[in-house]
């Protein structure tokens, strides 16, 4: 399995570098952004999201975003169970502000809430399920108004009372506009 995606994200990236790659001196995206991203890590099974963007501050020396997500996973807790997860999340990027260039670091804080269901339990019953998590991450600006970007982090997840860490690795693309 991770062959296969590793595979589809090379060429992914491949195919998108050969389309979208130019000269481009004026890196600055727009205030209002739209992506989608996949998220791996050891106890997650594919995660597939969407995230709508906004710009909450800038500056020469820093940029605050505001990214909400709508988030479909799978997670395997500490018991055994497959949880399928249906959240909204939050996440806020600290960069470098105006001072854009091809690679642009970042690091983030995010939260969220949402649905899970196992064989114990329907999704759209309570309990609820929560995260918050914080990581680094690059996003890398092939023209002026789209990015490729990836991101690792640590999420603590409670699900049933119970807490479990979870580091990801997340490969997305956001158009900005």
């Amino acid at each position: 399995m991770f062959k296969k995606v590793m595979i589809l994200f090379i060429i992914f990236l491949t195919i998108s570098f050969s389309v979208f790659s130019q000269e481009n001196s004026e890196l600055n995206p727009g205030r209002l952004s739209f992506g989608f991203n996949f998220d791996f890590g050891v106890k997650l099974d594919m995660t597939a999201s969407i995230e709508f963007g906004f710009l909450l501050y800038r500056s020469d020396t820093i940029g605050v975003r505001d990214f909400i997500s709508l988030n479909v996973y799978m997670l395997n807790d500490k018991n055994g169970l497959e949880n399928n997860i249906l959240s909204l999340s939050n996440k806020i990027i600290i960069d470098g502000g105006n001072k854009f260039s091809t690679l642009n670091p970042y690091t983030y804080i995010e939260g969220g809430i949402g649905f899970f269901g196992n064989d114990n339990k329907e999704l759209w019953t309570t309990p609820l399920t929560y995260s918050v998590g914080l990581g680094i991450g690059l996003e890398i600006f092939a023209v002026k108004n789209w990015s490729l970007f990836f991101d690792t982090g640590l999420n603590w997840q409670f699900i049933n009372n119970e807490k479990d860490l979870i580091q990801k690795f997340t490969f997305g693309t956001r158009f900005y506009f």
